[in-house]
């Protein structure tokens, strides 16, 4: 339901909309949701995927009954070719691409040409998945339609798949979440948790601006005359590998694509519409957390319990047996409340924990820590870098307050951000060999992307 859901928010005054590939039928219904569309077409090679789909009926019931609903029985590029026609809305949800002749759909040429078909406003969204494909595909796919779409941002829309909005214009508009309140869309969801603006962005993975970097280095685009994705998808299906490096992008308490992005997110406000997304089931958690409320998931007692027991130690006044401890304590409630959060803190959680610390007189690693955490937490990268070095060096003399892959992408973003170019490649080289990422990993990659970029880092130290 979120594809189109996504699509239409960034395109909420759309008149004319495509939808390619039928499947359920949920995605032309939902747009048909929408008061300000008057028609849409909706491109389905096989007609008995339309037959079939009969059986979802009546939930899919506007993409038959709706008079502004259209089929056409066709392959989509010959559609589009031959009609000419231009819509204010396209979206694209075909078949997985190791089925025959799909993944043409998938490639630079056709994303030019569907450029020719939208409105001068137009905006296109295109689905993916993350199971049974690699990141190096989808690194295909996105070169490709990057070369068409320059501006794009990506929202994980279940634990298995994604949609990337994308249009021709120097911006991307920013999505207008009303849209699930159009009366005919509220009617379809009112038995789900209320989904609210904020659960929306806590879906964001990336967009072009973080992930751009990475699509200049990864090599020769998904493409009629280099078929990388024809190739290689059944491979990936057989041997059931999922893109890991995309489910994990923001699903980390160093969510970097934000960082580079500039999009803060606050305090969660509701439970997981869905489950199986990480970061939007830590945004329950941290609600959870703050209401007391138990349907948040079973980590909310967890992590209150740990909560409770750190601030009555610190309400004693005595300092912990072991500092290490302590620390790593801290950082995993510390990320327990502020689940799918970026660029803003609990302040008075902070505020207790540099209390206790001018009383009890730390190890300076361990006030290093809490600074690192909170630097990175509040976007000053200044603070952060600053703390990085002594637990770097700590690093050196093999002693690790924080997780590995942590500290690194912390280190690395602060260190980028406040012009220390250097010292971001050492804190990358230091603790590749600690890190649970393969060097391969879409994220480790990523990170390396803005070590070597020379544009799109400034960008974030000029925030």
């Amino acid at each position: 339901m979120f594809v189109p859901l996504v699509a239409l928010a960034h395109m909420p005054g759309a008149k004319t909309a495509a939808v390619i590939g039928f499947g359920s039928g949920m995605t032309s219904h939902a747009l048909l949701g929408s008061p300000t569309l008057e028609s849409l077409v909706t491109i389905e090679i096989e007609p008995e995927m339309i037959h079939a789909s009969r059986g979802f009926y009546p939930a899919n019931a506007r993409a038959f009954d709706d008079k502004r609903s259209t089929f056409v029985i066709d392959d989509a590029r010959a559609y589009f070719a031959a009609s000419g026609r231009r819509f204010d809305l396209i979206v694209s949800e075909p078949s997985n691409p190791w089925v025959s002749g799909v993944s043409g759909l998938f490639t630079t040429e056709f994303y030019e040409r569907i450029t020719h078909y939208l409105t001068p406003k137009g905006v296109f969204a295109q689905w993916l998945h993350l199971y049974e494909i690699d990141d190096a595909l989808l690194l295909s796919v996105m070169s490709a339609l990057s070369q068409q779409f320059p501006t794009y941002a990506i929202f994980q829309i279940s634990n298995r798949d994604i949609i990337i909005v994308a249009t021709t214009r120097a911006s991307l508009p920013s999505p207008d979440w009303s849209v699930f309140q159009y009366p005919l869309l509220a009617k379809d969801l009112r038995r789900v948790w209320p989904i609210t603006a904020h659960t929306m962005e806590t879906l964001r993975v990336a967009d072009s601006r973080s992930l751009m970097p990475l699509v200049r280095m990864a090599g020769t685009p998904n493409s009629d005359f280099y078929p990388i994705l024809d190739l290689n998808a059944e491979r990936t299906r057989f041997m059931k590998i999922d893109a890991e490096g995309f489910v994990g992008l923001a699903s980390g308490r160093v969510n970097f694509a934000a960082m580079i992005d500039g999009h803060r997110n606050g305090p969660g406000d509701s439970y997981a519409v869905v489950t199986g997304i990480p970061r939007l089931q830590a945004m329950a958690t941290a609600a959870g957390l703050h209401s007391g409320d138990s349907r948040a998931g079973p980590d909310v007692a967890v992590i209150a319990a740990r909560k409770q027991m750190l601030d009555a130690e610190m309400a004693a006044g005595r300092e912990p047996a072991d500092w290490l401890v302590w620390v790593r304590s801290v950082a995993a409630i510390e990320e327990g409340i502020h689940g799918g959060m970026s660029g803003t803190a609990d302040e008075p959680f902070y505020a207790s924990l540099y209390a206790y610390l001018d009383r009890v007189h730390p190890p300076a690693p361990a006030r290093a820590a809490i600074d690192f955490l909170h630097g990175l937490a509040t976007w000053d990268y200044a603070q952060a870098a600053r703390a990085a070095d002594p637990l770097l060096a700590e690093v050196g003399r093999g002693q690790l307050w924080l997780e590995p892959d942590q500290l690194r992408d912390g280190a690395v973003i602060a260190k980028l951000a406040v012009g220390d170019r250097a010292g971001a490649r050492a804190a990358f080289r230091g603790l590749i060999s600690r890190s649970a990422r393969t060097i391969t990993d879409l994220r480790t990659r990523l990170l390396y992307s803005y070590i070597a970029d020379t544009v799109d880092t400034r960008l974030l130290a000029a925030k």
